[in-house]
């Protein structure tokens, strides 16, 4: 999304009750600038690595709300397929100050990623969901 700027203008101009407008009509311009307070904007993942069960995610720290992002919270969903529909359910989630993580996963499974960010405004929604898909177990285990 990112910053949604606002700006104002304001024109004043000196008036005195008994002479009318002042003669010299001076005029003054004000601007204001307003920056939006909020929680931060969904981070996105650029990045999933998978090596066997374990998985590495990176994601880009997103525009901040003018607050700075204390955490995030890495969403991890498996999915299975059950009578042609797609189920996902929910594995685990966890918080990180960081903008990577490493989790360990089960081996053979499809999995689904998000990640949101906190700050002292409140949590931004879950990112776009990303999938990938751990390795198979090795042979001889």
């Amino acid at each position: 999304m990112g910053i949604n700027q606002l700006s104002y203008y304001s024109r004043t101009h000196a008036h005195n009750a008994v002479f009318g407008p002042l003669l010299g009509k001076k005029c003054f311009m004000f601007f204001v600038s307003v920056i939006p307070t909020g929680p931060p904007d969904a981070p996105s993942v650029t990045n999933i690595t998978v090596d066997g069960k374990r998985c590495s995610l990176q994601w880009t720290k997103p525009y901040n709300g003018e607050s700075p992002i204390v955490m995030y919270t890495v969403y991890i969903w498996v999915s299975t397929v059950t009578h042609g529909s797609l189920k996902k359910e929910s594995v685990n989630s966890w918080n990180t100050t960081k903008s990577n993580t490493t989790v360990e996963l089960e081996w053979a499974q499809n999995y689904t990623a998000s990640v949101s960010a906190l700050n002292r405004y409140g949590e931004s929604s879950p990112g776009l969901e990303i999938d990938f898909t751990t390795g198979q177990v090795p042979q001889g285990n």
